[in-house]
């Protein structure tokens, strides 16, 4: 995963962001919509954590942390939580 990629997704999200806002502000909403848009902006968010945790492990992969123990907590506490 490169920054080009991230960088795409952000607009994107954003993008979608904005739906959300225009669809919930209408004068009729329509659930069905903003339920279907939300699922797509949080897939979005969930692929930016990805790439963004890809990039830094790639980065660091030489590097020994120097608080293994918080690194290792932490590593844990961002892993995805089944559905």
């Amino acid at each position: 995963m490169n920054s080009r990629y991230i960088h795409e997704l952000v607009p994107r999200h954003a993008g979608i962001a904005r739906q959300i806002a225009d669809a919930q502000n209408s004068p009729c909403p329509d659930a069905l919509l903003i339920m279907r848009l939300k699922k797509i902006r949080l897939q979005y968010r969930d692929q930016m954590k990805e790439a963004i945790t890809r990039k830094r492990l790639a980065v660091n992969k030489g590097q020994r942390s120097r608080f293994p123990t918080a690194s290792a907590r932490l590593a844990q506490a961002f892993q995805p939580q089944p559905n």
